[in-house]
């Protein structure tokens, strides 16, 4: 079609023999035998605006197509049909008749008879004509202003178009009548070009009435005359127009304008058609749904309305989701052809009646009954996808009396033990069957815990606590029987959970020769307020880093004079510290506030010379680094810091000067 427009465009302008215009002939004749290989015609349906070629239009606003469109339309061709064997002078004898613009001629080719029209061997042109067209009776003329021109002329057009050699003879009656129209295309039967023609038409009127303004009285009227037309069209017709050459998105996009403005029957129609013209089919009960709904559209005027609204939401969601070769499954289908009649083959799970398990799972959960039938689908269910992915759906839905009792066949402590027995435990499932048993599953998974290994305590901290308070007092009763290592888990659950041991336990555990589980011991007790401060002292002391570290994070929240002075003690006997431990002490020793820590501070940082006897700063490390820090951060008025701030000032040893700065700039 592009080589077409091209090649006519060059014919009006070049004279006869140009290059180029030569060139054009042959790349138009060329591609015209490409596009016949392995067919015997090529039909090209003119409709106003845009083209049809094999069912499916053109787009509206393409430049070229649209002005060929409307070159060939007001020369009132309907249609072009190429055969297979076509010659490079039929081509340009083609080009040379329809070149020319129709306003430059006396009548437009489409008038000029069978004779000029059927010259060719391999090419045909089909004429339209208004001759048997008549704008007639009084509410034609009142309402043509009402009525806008563009949709009164395209209704004309596809009458004018559908009535060509229809049978329609000018005996009085109005040819544009919707129900004379149908006629005509139904007596056009498998005429491939005659029926493109028409759904380029179709699509155009569909169109029109999408963008017309709501309300508007031509777009009523033209929807109510395509919705009579549709009604008068026999299935077979209606299927042929609806197949559009197998362009689904096209179809669906028309199917989707009709829906919004035509009649509930003339949707129903369409998606009849649609369905037995397609592959995605739709199944005999939603079409009887659907006629149901279009039925009640007409009734009252309450119930018509109403009617009519679901009809069109439901038309909507089925393009929408339109996408299965088949939406009922042979198995599902065979079981609803059975189901009443062979109720005792289903319960036994043959195989002729068995669907898939879940939707026997989900009919029963929706009939509030459960029987053999679902125990055995259950099992099914579980062997092709899994015990998690069943209980996630039986989670997921109300709760109800089938429900509980489907979960708890699954959901035993024989299920529990073998997921923990496993190699690679299903954790979904451990989940899962903790939330059911809770306090009772709490046993099991401390045996667990104590048989494997430390890459599975989070996950089996985890599901300790979520057993809830019954799980936690059992935690606490037997901690002490538990081995070291599972203790410290136990006592991060416990943590989380806020819930502790009786005071004489934790104080046994906080001297425990393991110092991991003595560092989660004294966590707890820095967590009670009534045991904070002797906690933190406590880890202060103790001889593992992690727990001093972990003391240092608490005890800048303390500015008791017990925290300072255990640092000061840990600081003075601790040289098994490392350096950067140390450092983080200085600082939370100057932030303290105490008038103990700006004379220990001074000291650390200051010494004598040796001979001469006079005060000067200690050899500079991360320590005494820190401390100077603390002090132009904390104590710079305080008279005892004055003279370690100076010297730091002025020292040549660039570390002291920057933590002067450091701490000045806090």
């Amino acid at each position: 079609m592009l080589e077409l427009a091209l090649a006519l465009h060059k014919r009006a302008i070049y004279p006869v023999g140009h290059p180029l215009l030569k060139g054009a002939v042959e790349s138009l004749w060329r591609r015209a035998i490409r596009a016949l290989e392995g067919r015997a015609t090529l039909s090209l349906g003119v409709a106003r605006n845009q083209l049809i070629i094999e069912g499916v239009a053109t787009d509206e606003q393409h430049p070229l197509l649209r002005e060929l469109a409307m070159h060939l339309h007001d020369h009132q061709l309907a249609a072009l049909c190429f055969h297979s064997g076509v010659t490079r002078e039929e081509v340009d004898d083609l080009l040379a008749l329809i070149s020319v613009p129709a306003i430059r001629l006396d009548q437009p080719i489409g008038t000029l008879g069978t004779d000029a029209l059927s010259r060719w061997r391999s090419i045909a042109l089909f004429p339209a004509s208004f001759a048997k067209l008549e704008l007639a009776g009084e509410e034609a003329e009142a309402d043509v202003e009402e009525e806008s021109t563009e949709s009164q002329q395209l209704w004309l057009e596809l009458a004018r178009t559908a009535t060509i050699g229809g049978g329609i003879e000018p005996d009085g009656d109005d040819s544009s009548d919707p129900g004379r129209v149908a006629g005509a295309i139904n007596a056009h039967r498998g005429e491939r070009a005659y029926e493109q023609v028409v759904i380029g038409y179709f699509l155009q009127i569909a169109n029109q009435l999408h963008r017309a303004p709501k309300g508007s009285r031509g777009a009523d009227r033209l929807g109510g005359r395509l919705s009579r037309l549709i009604a008068s069209l026999s299935p077979e017709t209606l299927a042929r127009l609806m197949d559009m050459g197998g362009d689904d998105a096209q179809r669906q996009e028309f199917l989707r304008r009709a829906t919004d403005t035509l009649s509930a029957s003339a949707v129903l129609d369409l998606v009849r058609a649609s369905a037995s013209s397609t592959a995605p089919p739709i199944s005999g009960a939603m079409l009887r749904l659907l006629g149901k709904l279009a039925r009640n559209a007409g009734g009252g005027r309450r119930e018509a309305s109403s009617a009519d609204k679901l009809l069109r939401t439901q038309v909507r969601s089925l393009l929408e989701g339109w996408t299965l070769d088949d939406p009922n499954p042979d198995g599902y289908s065979e079981l609803l052809r059975g189901i009443g009649h062979t109720e005792e083959r289903i319960g036994t799970g043959s195989e002729r009646n068995e669907c898939e398990p879940e939707r026997l799972v989900e009919i029963s959960l929706e009939c509030r009954y459960s029987g053999p039938a679902t125990e055995h689908a259950l099992a099914r269910w579980v062997a092709r996808d899994g015990m998690a992915t069943v209980l996630d759906y039986l989670t997921s839905v109300p709760e109800g009396q089938v429900r509980e009792a489907l979960i708890d066949s699954l959901v035993t402590g024989p299920v529990l033990s073998e997921q923990l027995a496993a190699p690679r435990p299903d954790v979904r499932v451990l989940e899962h069957a903790v939330a059911r048993l809770r306090e009772h599953a709490t046993e099991a998974l401390l045996e667990a815990l104590a048989q494997r290994g430390e890459r599975d305590w989070l996950w089996l901290a985890d599901l300790l606590r979520r057993t809830g308070d019954g799980g936690l007092a059992i935690i606490v009763a037997t901690l002490m029987k538990r081995p070291p290592d599972s203790q410290r888990v136990l006592l991060g659950v416990l943590e989380r959970a806020d819930v502790l041991p009786s005071e004489a336990d934790l104080e046994r555990l906080t001297r425990s020769d393991d110092p991991a589980l003595r560092r989660e011991a004294l966590r707890l007790t820095i967590k009670q307020p009534a045991t904070r401060l002797a906690g933190i002292s406590r880890a202060l002391a103790d001889r593992d880093e992690k727990t001093v570290a972990m003391a240092l994070t608490h005890a800048p929240k303390e500015s008791s004079p017990v925290i300072v002075r255990a640092l000061i003690l840990r600081l003075g006997n601790g040289a098994d510290l490392n350096q950067d431990l140390r450092s983080r002490a200085v600082r939370v020793v100057a932030a303290s506030g105490s008038e103990e820590a700006v004379h220990w501070l001074t000291r650390i940082v200051l010494t004598q010379h040796l001979l001469f006897r006079y005060t000067k700063l200690r050899k500079a490390s991360p320590e005494t680094v820190a401390g100077v820090a603390g002090l132009a951060a904390h104590w710079r008025t305080h008279p005892h810091a004055a003279l370690a701030l100076l010297l730091a000032r002025r020292s040549r040893d660039a570390a002291y000067r920057h933590a002067v700065r450091r701490g000045e700039e806090k």
